[in-house]
C-alpha cells in the first residue's frame, strides 16, 4: 500500500468498523430470564450525585470522572466502599445489591476512559491528516522548485 493512500485507508476502516461496534449485540429472542442490568448512571444520580455531584468531583481530593480516589484503588474497593461506607467519614454505607454497586463504579469510572480514548483517537487522526497534507504539500512543493 502507497502511504499517501495510509490516512484514507484508516478512515474507511474506522468508519466501516464504528458503526458495528456501536450497533451490539441483537435483542435475545423470547422472555429474558435474568433481571435487566443495573442503570448505574441512574443510580449514580439517585444516591450519589447530592454529595459527590454530577460530575464527581465535589468532594475534596476525589474525582470519581478521572480516577481520582482518597481511598481505594480497584473496582472490588470502590464497590466495597459503596456499600459499607468509609467509618468517621460523610461516606455513609448503602444498601445496594453488589451488582447495583458496581453498576455505579462502571459507569463513573468507564466515562473517564471513555473521555480519555476518544480525545487520543481524535488526536491521532489529525496528526494522520496533518502528516499526510504535508507529504503531499512537500512532495507537490519540491517538484516545482
Amino acid at each position: 500500500m502507497r502511504t499517501g493512500l495510509f490516512l484514507p485507508a484508516v478512515l474507511a476502516f474506522g468508519v466501516v468498523v464504528a458503526p458495528v461496534f456501536a450497533q451490539g449485540g441483537a435483542a435475545p429472542a423470547g422472555p429474558q430470564v435474568n433481571p435487566p442490568p443495573p442503570n448505574g448512571p441512574q443510580l449514580y444520580a439517585d444516591n450519589c450525585s447530592q454529595c459527590h455531584g454530577d460530575d464527581g468531583d465535589n468532594v475534596s481530593n476525589v474525582d470519581l470522572m478521572h480516577g481520582r480516589f482518597r481511598r481505594g484503588t480497584t473496582d472490588d474497593d470502590l464497590v466495597n466502599i459503596v456499600l459499607r461506607g468509609i467509618p468517621g467519614t460523610d461516606m455513609p454505607p448503602h444498601s445496594f445489591t453488589e451488582a447495583q454497586a458496581a453498576s455505579i463504579i462502571q459507569s463513573r469510572t468507564f466515562r473517564a476512559f471513555e473521555v480519555y480514548f476518544v480525545v487520543t483517537g481524535i488526536y491521532l487522526l489529525l496528526a494522520l491528516f496533518f502528516r499526510e497534507t504535508f507529504r503531499f504539500l512537500y512532495r507537490r512543493w519540491t517538484r516545482q522548485t
